[in-house]
């Protein structure tokens, strides 16, 4: 599997992709034909605004120094003519459900700790 790649001392050097799910009903066609089932992404919320500020490829994810370049360096999408729209079109939205760097383990032990009344008979 590709990821995109990771910038020392930066803010990229971060995760961006919290999931990656496959698409229930959308396939995605490469130019030449071949065809594969879709993804839902999920961003972290600080890599979704990079996105719409045109920051970073809403094709591979590949970050940017200047906001809307003509295309992207890595993958060629014409992000300067297409990337807008494409988020406009796909972008589902943000999910308050999600939250980035949240400590699981911390939780896990939380909920170790709690107890649950048994039913009486």
């Amino acid at each position: 599997m590709w990821t995109p790649q990771r910038h020392k001392d930066t803010a990229w050097s971060r995760e961006v992709v919290l999931d990656v799910e496959q698409h229930p009903t959308k396939d995605y066609v490469t130019p030449d034909g071949r065809r594969f089932a879709d993804a839902r992404i999920t961003l972290t919320a600080e890599a979704a605004e990079r996105m719409w500020q045109g920051y970073m490829c809403a094709h591979c994810l590949e970050p940017f120094t200047d906001a809307y370049p003509e295309r992207c360096g890595v993958c060629g999408f014409p992000v300067k003519e297409m990337q807008r729209k494409l988020l406009e079109r796909d972008f589902l939205g943000h999910d308050p459900t999600v939250v980035s760097g949240f400590p699981m383990d911390r939780e896990l032990e939380h909920l170790e700790t709690m107890t649950v009344p048994k039913k009486r008979k």
